[in-house]
This record gives structure tokens, C-alpha cells and sequence, in this order.
């Protein structure tokens, strides 16, 4: 039984990964169509943030915290590779393949935090904060931090991780509700003054400013309105449990499989209402085979501890 405040993140999670597939979708079509243009831009301003965010929210100790980058970096290392051998070698090993980068960059915040967690016991977190945000802003003036290794990404998206890191998980976010329409209304203003200046191109954050000016300012402003949207999602996201709620207890799978299906859907340009539809069709049919998988080795583990036979440490 999924608890009352673990819902709440179940529910941000299959909505992340709902907007994540949905935004692959109607990825072509953000220049000919001025609906989808907005949607696009909006789902960019929070969804990966969001992600992130959670990513560190949750990694509050070594061990955990190794765990989870051995699984990480194995992942990522093996898909690369399998993609590049599926390629016939077509590919860079340097340069992540489309959304492998963010397994790439998870390895590398666990990566730091694993040291952090080590080393200083967990202290100075506000200062390596701050320090994160400036950062952020301030690779994209370097010309060669870009899509190589994720570096650009890495950089950029780690304060949100790294927030993450500083916060509980138990917190009682429903408290703070005020607080999260104030963070929603306000990330909806300064969007209205600075949507012109924030391209599509912006929001990705995988390659410097080039001709772009005020990049950095741009940055930090797009730090302001995906923190301010975390909170609101935060405090605002219901902790009740629905019919959907299970199947974001691991979105993993569908973030990884999806990229068969946006390959084969998004070039047939259809209408942005039908690719709604065609991603929650996906997630119902994912997470019902999870099921049925999950189902299966329930009965298996438990016809082999009736026999007596032992699965091996390993598995």
C-alpha cells in the first residue's frame, strides 16, 4: 500500500514522465503551431527541474547513494552502447544519446554527493548551493561546455538536484499552500515579462549563449520560475491515492521505452489533443505489463520457497 505523502511524489512523478513523453511528441511541431510552441515551452520550464529535484530528495545517505550510481551509471553505460553497436558506430560515445544525457548527469550528481557525503558530513549545504547556481549561469559563456559528456546539462540542472539533497521528504508540504500559489503566481508573471527572451533552444540548457545576450540573467531567471513551480507542485499536488498513482512508483521504464514509441508517432504530425490520448494509452499499457511481470515473479519466488529452492544473493 502506497502511504499518504509517498502518493504525493507518485502522482509529480507520473505526471513528469506523462509531460516528458507528451513533449517528445509534439516536439516537431513547435514552429508551425503557436498552441503547441506554448505548451512546449512551458512543460520545458519545470519538467526536468522537477525531476532532478526529486533524484536528490530522496538520497540522504551513503549507502543508498551508491547504490543508486552503480545502477545509474551501469544503465547508462550499457544503452549507450547498445545504441552506438544499433548504429553501426553512426554515434559519438562522447555526446549521450538524446535522453540518455540525463542518466549520464544522475551518475554524476550521485557521484559528487557520494564524496559530499563522505567527506564533510553533509554540511555547508546553502553555500554549495549558491555556489550551483552560479555556476549554472555561468557555463553557458564557455564555448566548450556544451552537449559533450552532458557537461552543459550536468552543470545547469545539478541545483536542482542539489535542492533536493537539502530538503525532507517527510515535510508536510500541504502547509505550505499559500506559499505555493505565491510561487505559481509569480513564476506566471515574470514568464509574461521575459517569454520573449526565453527560446525553446534556451531551455534545453545543452550548449553556451553564443549570440544570445543577458544568458546568464536568462538562466537565473529560469532557476527563479522552476523552483517557484516545484513548490507548487510540491504543496498543491493531492497526496490521495488514484487509479494512476502506483505507476509512478518507478517511471524508469517508460522513460526509457518511450523513445521507440515518440520515434514512431511524432513524424506522423498528428493533432496535439490525439498525442495527449496516444501517451496515456502508453503509460496504461506499460504499467500494466509491469504489473502482470511483477505478478509473475510473486508466483515464482513464491512456488520456489514452497519447494525450497533459493534464488541466488545475486539476483
Amino acid at each position: 500500500m502506497i502511504k499518504s505523502r509517498e502518493a504525493r511524489y507518485c502522482n509529480i512523478k507520473i505526471l513528469l514522465i506523462f509531460l516528458v513523453i507528451y513533449g517528445h511528441l509534439i516536439e516537431p511541431q513547435i514552429h508551425q503551431n503557436t498552441i503547441v510552441s506554448m505548451q512546449y515551452k512551458f512543460i520545458y520550464l519545470f519538467h526536468m527541474p522537477t525531476f532532478a529535484f526529486l533524484s536528490g530528495l530522496f538520497v540522504k545517505d551513503c549507502q543508498f547513494c551508491r547504490m543508486q550510481l552503480k545502477k545509474t551509471i551501469l544503465l547508462y553505460a550499457g544503452l549507450q552502447v547498445l545504441i552506438f553497436i544499433c548504429s553501426g558506430g553512426a554515434i559519438d560515445l562522447r555526446y549521450p544519446y538524446w535522453i540518455l544525457w540525463y542518466l549520464l548527469s544522475l551518475s554524476c550528481w550521485l557521484c559528487f554527493t557520494l564524496v559530499w557525503l563522505s567527506l564533510f558530513n553533509e554540511s555547508n549545504k546553502i553555500s554549495i548551493l549558491i555556489i550551483s547556481i552560479i555556476i549554472g549561469c555561468l557555463v553557458g559563456c564557455v564555448n566548450f561546455i556544451d552537449r559533450i559528456f552532458s557537461l552543459s546539462r550536468t552543470l545547469v540542472f545539478f541545483p536542482y538536484f542539489w535542492l533536493g539533497i537539502m530538503l525532507d521528504y517527510k515535510t508536510e508540504w500541504q502547509k505550505y499552500r499559500f506559499i505555493g500559489m505565491i510561487s505559481l503566481l509569480c513564476s506566471i508573471l515574470i514568464l509574461i515579462f521575459t517569454n520573449d527572451h526565453i527560446t525553446v533552444n534556451f531551455l534545453y540548457h545543452a550548449t553556451p549563449y553564443g549570440t544570445i545576450q543577458n544568458g546568464a540573467i536568462l538562466r537565473f531567471i529560469c532557476y527563479v520560475i522552476g523552483m517557484s513551480l516545484i513548490v507548487f507542485l510540491l504543496t498543491w499536488m493531492p497526496d490521495k491515492r488514484f487509479i494512476f498513482t502506483k505507476a509512478g512508483t518507478n517511471t524508469l521504464p517508460a522513460y526509457i521505452l518511450h523513445a521507440v514509441f515518440v520515434i514512431l508517432l511524432r513524424e506522423l504530425y498528428l493533432s496535439w489533443y490525439v498525442y495527449l490520448v496516444l501517451t496515456g494509452i502508453f503509460l496504461w499499457i506499460l504499467y500494466r505489463i509491469t504489473q502482470i511481470e511483477g505478478m509473475l515473479y510473486t508466483i515464482t519466488l513464491s512456488d520456489r520457497r514452497k519447494n525450497n529452492v533459493h534464488f541466488p544473493k545475486n539476483i
